[in-house]
């Protein structure tokens, strides 16, 4: 092996290190985002249950078990976390229902949405794809719960990209497709209206540290990470671009 191939291994490793460690970097800042929220929803609670419990024969119980929620959700997304960072996405982690899963990611960056004015759109079965009946008697569609990263990710690009392009009316959707099933699939349609990506974008949009914008928070991670979390749960993810992105999820459903 001559010098100069040893030494093109040996920055392809350490370009290799670097995308996993800011890789981490971005799922890292998504969870702690989440965990202070959690956190600040736990001091609440506490403060509310101390008030009550200066009052003679009031029950506090239920904000305990509010609490007690809270700090469920904590563990369950340090535990995650950790996962991915020692990338083993575990595929058969716990399933929950797809919209629970999505308003976990919702509630994360609540805040922001609320600042920017941003439409939240939930859309399940019939409803997501514009028809009047009901499907109140399916079953619900359980996805695993390790899924919320990508979900985080998506937000999290199309708050970046509301706050340079400045769209009128912004929204984001979730369509949530239970007559869509693709065997043991489920199918997830993520909507924004912030921009879209330009067609030679597009082509790079999976690519580590790619990105357009100029300012330092935007790593150009959010879509690789998302892509790595559905190549680790054994789905796919698809990205299209209209008056915002369109980014289609098939995920294995339970």
């Amino acid at each position: 092996m001559t010098l100069q191939k040893l030494a093109d291994q040996m920055n392809d490793k350490k370009t290799q290190c670097n995308c996993e460690l800011n890789e981490d970097s971005y799922v890292m800042s998504i969870a702690s985002h989440e965990l202070n929220n959690l956190l600040a929803g736990i001091q609440g609670y506490n403060q509310i249950a101390t008030q009550k419990a200066k009052k003679p024969d009031v029950d506090i119980s239920k904000y305990l078990q509010k609490i007690q929620a809270l700090c469920e959700r904590m563990g369950k997304t340090i535990k995650s976390v950790s996962s991915y960072a020692k990338n083993n996405t575990n595929a058969k982690a716990k399933k929950i229902e797809a919209q629970e899963l999505i308003n976990r990611s919702l509630d994360v960056f609540a805040k922001e949405l609320k600042d920017l004015d941003v439409e939240v759109r939930v859309q399940v079965g019939a409803k997501a794809k514009g028809e009047t009946k009901t499907d109140a008697h399916s079953t619900p569609l359980l996805i695993n719960e390790d899924a919320q990263i990508a979900f985080s990710a998506f937000i999290k690009n199309t708050l970046e990209a509301i706050k340079e392009n400045k769209p009128t009316n912004p929204f984001i959707q979730f369509e949530i497709d239970k007559e869509n099933t693709h065997g043991n699939q489920i199918k997830i349609t993520y909507k924004d209206n912030a921009g879209g990506i330009a067609p030679d974008t597009l082509k790079r949009v999976f690519e580590p540290f790619f990105t357009t914008k100029d300012n330092l928070s935007n790593h150009g991670l959010g879509l690789s990470v998302a892509r790595k979390v559905f190549s680790a749960l054994e789905g796919s993810l698809s990205v299209e671009s209209d008056a915002g992105a369109v980014i289609t999820c098939l995920i294995p459903a339970d």
